[in-house]
């Protein structure tokens, strides 16, 4: 019956964090997409169709994820509860996890300027996707939601944006491993080992 609800507990572990990787694979491609295309919506033509659809889905997609992450730090912890060193790791890459798929869902909104405001009148300035708008010199700071934005912490999100899927998935496939490593070795191997050592006795 233990053996039975342990396996039960390993394969929804397994499934939550496929869940979770698969969430974390599409809001990199997604963060990807945006920081080389991404047009306000006043602007946006024909070619830029793609953008509305894709913010649409991003809510549920982030919930998704956010609530994997969850379950994937809960079931992590369960099942290396035989061992206290191994729920303290577990708990440790779980909870790293669980910020990280938090801040990539918090900093989306806060990456969908809608206006640059710049130094001076320019022309031929390509404003397109967010890296443009965060490195160019012409802007002086960012319109989101009609909040100002400075230039500065509008690269800081960006970037925290781009980079934590990334290391939240990172983050994942190490504590995964780590844990499929702990797992291998059964608990009781060293008494066995002691018990084969005085029958040879």
């Amino acid at each position: 019956m233990e053996g039975t609800r342990s396996s039960r507990l390993v394969r929804a572990w397994r499934v939550s964090g496929a869940v979770l990787a698969a969430g974390l694979v599409l809001r990199t491609a997604a963060g990807v997409a945006l920081v080389v295309g991404y047009v306000p919506e006043a602007g946006r033509g024909t070619g830029e169709r793609w953008i509305g659809p894709m913010l649409a889905v991003h809510d549920p997609v982030a919930a998704v994820t956010v609530l994997a992450a969850l379950a994937w730090l809960v079931l992590g912890v369960l099942v290396a509860r035989p061992k206290p060193g191994r729920m303290v790791e577990a708990g440790a890459f779980g909870g790293m996890v669980v910020l990280g798929a938090m801040a990539s869902a918090s900093t989306w909104y806060q990456v969908q300027w809608d206006q640059a405001a710049l130094w001076s009148v320019s022309t031929g300035v390509d404003l397109a996707g967010l890296w443009a708008p965060a490195t160019s010199d012409a802007v002086r700071f960012l319109l989101i939601d009609g909040a100002e934005v400075s230039q500065g912490m509008f690269a800081r999100t960006v970037v925290v944006m781009s980079v934590a899927p990334v290391v939240t998935l990172v983050l994942m496939c190490v504590g995964w491993r780590r844990s499929r490593s702990a797992s291998s070795t059964p608990p009781d191997a060293p008494a066995a080992l002691v018990a084969d050592a005085t029958l040879t006795d």
